[in-house]
């Protein structure tokens, strides 16, 4: 039997909220790596346009934005971190306002030794030094351990293969 809930709160761990709109999205599915006692922690990042600055440049419109992960042990120390820098273009002032719902999408993967860990995401507009930040806490299992385990749950919409 499979159970699943869904928080309505727009609040919710999956993304910070200013003035009731959400800033960016953040969900994280552990799987097992295969090798070793580690997990690999697959990271999907959404960005909804006007949560960020663009400007007008040669007929369209750029925004530049970095995303940092940064992992926290049980103690408080930082283990990993990792920045991505994103630009993305616009081609009118109604999409770059989110007048299409269009979004910038990230998927990182990590991988990591068992343990908890506390995940911060830190959404930084290059364009007007905004930042926003989201955490949680993450479980890593030694799926070895266990002669039965079952990684995360990952509802998808389609699938695409890149590279097997």
């Amino acid at each position: 039997m499979l159970f699943l809930t869904f928080q309505s709160s727009a609040s919710s761990q999956f993304g910070e909220t200013t003035g009731g709109v959400s800033k960016f999205y953040f969900d994280a599915v552990v799987f097992s790596s295969g090798i070793g006692s580690g997990a690999r922690i697959d990271f999907y990042v959404l960005v909804p346009f006007q949560s960020l600055r663009f400007e007008k440049t040669n007929n369209v419109f750029a925004s530049k934005y970095a995303l940092e992960f940064i992992f926290l042990d049980s103690t408080g120390n930082k283990v990993l971190s990792k920045i991505v820098e994103k630009k993305i273009i616009a081609k009118d002032y109604y999409i770059s306002q989110g007048g299409d719902g269009s979004f910038d999408y990230t998927q990182k993967i990590f991988e990591l030794p068992p343990g908890e860990y506390k995940v911060k995401i830190k959404l930084i507009d290059k364009l007007n030094d905004n930042t926003y930040e989201r955490s949680r806490t993450i479980t890593v299992l030694d799926f070895n351990k266990y002669g039965f385990s079952l990684s995360g749950i990952l509802l998808v919409s389609s699938i695409e293969e890149v590279n097997g």
